[in-house]
């Protein structure tokens, strides 16, 4: 007999997506950048449903979700044309880090004379 795949839970809302990133940033940067363990996801979907005041997200549902927003960035981040998906930057931030103020694209003001 086969197993049944549960029915999937309710789709993630931008607000949510963007919350799950800025949760997990902030434990991930703690660890260092290092893998979060089970109890580290309940933490993050804890406070993650606590922030959305929406419906409960598990740790495997936020688990999952952050590989899935990763593949995406990946697959955007090689095209030969800037991205237009609404999580490229935040992404790009969370997988390089901060890109530093003198690094950014705008050409420096003159020096007053």
């Amino acid at each position: 007999m086969e197993a049944r795949k549960s029915a999937p839970g309710q789709p993630w809302s931008d607000g949510e997506t963007m919350h799950l990133i800025d949760v997990y940033e902030d434990r991930w940067t703690k660890l260092r950048r290092g893998q979060l363990k089970a109890h580290q996801w309940e933490d993050v979907a804890a406070e993650v449903t606590r922030r959305c005041g929406g419906q409960r997200k598990t740790g495997t549902q936020c688990r999952h979700k952050l590989e899935k927003l990763r593949k995406r960035y990946r697959t955007e981040a090689a095209r030969p044309v800037t991205s237009l998906w609404p999580f490229f930057r935040r992404m790009e931030r969370l997988e390089r880090g901060p890109v530093p103020v003198s690094t950014n694209s705008f050409p420096a003001s003159p020096p007053a004379s």
